[in-house]
């Protein structure tokens, strides 16, 4: 992790900051471990209400299969350890990580938090460990849907393999699909 909290939260074009955390089982995940097999997918909630963050897993299990099929990895990161609520299925039923960031260390890192609170947001890492994508609201109003992952990851997909075709494969890679602008700070 960062030593130096960022002023801003990361954007297309920046590297993303590694990190260890503990997923929904207990083991210990990397970010370089996520960008084993293409791109890794983070989505940072913030929740209060535990049964709004299961809410939130609940779309991104909709959406998690075709993250996989683009080559990709989807996890979860959260300041509040997962709970499930009494009527839902326990946080291991869960097919993606489910990170616990302890301290916020990692979203700080991200330059996702503002004192305690951090803000919602989903980055798209390539496996040079660059963001690609990074969808940021500082005002926790919106998060990127499903759907514009998936389309962001098939963009990432297209501009890597016109890059290849164009500069062989080990040219330049194309640095951020796009940077989505940050609300107010």
């Amino acid at each position: 992790m960062n030593a130096i909290e960022p002023a801003w939260p990361l954007r297309a074009g920046e590297r993303a900051p590694a990190f260890r955390l503990p997923d929904q089982c207990g083991h210990m995940v990397m970010l370089s471990a996520l960008l084993a097999k293409g791109a890794a997918v983070l989505r940072f909630c913030h929740h209060d209400d535990p049964c709004a963050r299961i809410r939130e897993l609940d779309t991104l299990v909709a959406v998690h299969v075709g993250i996989e099929q683009r080559g990709a990895t989807l996890a979860v990161i959260s300041a509040q350890p997962f709970h499930p609520c009494p009527w839902d299925k326990a946080p291991a039923a869960y097919a993606f990580p489910l990170l616990t960031d302890w301290c916020a260390e990692v979203a700080r890192s991200y330059g996702l938090t503002s004192g305690n609170r951090g803000a919602p947001a989903t980055y798209v890492v390539d496996q040079e460990c660059v963001v690609a994508l990074a969808f940021v609201d500082l005002e926790g109003r919106s998060r990127m849907e499903p759907d514009q992952i998936v389309m962001a990851l098939e963009c990432l997909g297209k501009r890597e393999r016109e890059s290849r075709k164009r500069n062989g494969p080990g040219g330049p890679r194309p640095v951020g699909i796009s940077h989505i602008p940050l609300r107010a700070f």
